[in-house]
């Protein structure tokens, strides 16, 4: 399966245009095809009801469904050399609904 992750824009004006056209060219490839919009724009949870898209307004594994990402994918990868930085991704670090 694959899997088409997004952030928006607000959907309003061109923008809600030219949007819908990109949303709506990726469900055209294939109903298969797991569409995830993330984020609090106005109008990105009717524009995923609208093509039958999934929709996070944060990106929480349980607001969308994800397994967590198999350490052998990151343990290799720097992190950045930045004083208190914390790697860790919690829920205090995004919007509540």
């Amino acid at each position: 399966m694959i899997t088409i992750f997004s952030t928006h824009k607000n959907f309003e004006g061109i923008f809600n245009t030219i949007q819908i056209n990109a949303l709506s060219s990726w469900r055209a490839l294939s109903t298969e095809i797991e569409i995830i919009i993330f984020g609090d724009s106005k109008g990105g949870k009717e524009a995923a009801n609208e093509i039958n898209a999934k929709y996070s307004i944060t990106m929480l594994e349980d607001n969308v469904g994800m397994s967590q990402m198999p350490e052998e994918w990151i343990e290799n990868i720097p992190l950045p050399d930045i004083p208190n930085f914390d790697p860790e991704w919690n829920e205090k670090y995004f919007k509540s609904i």
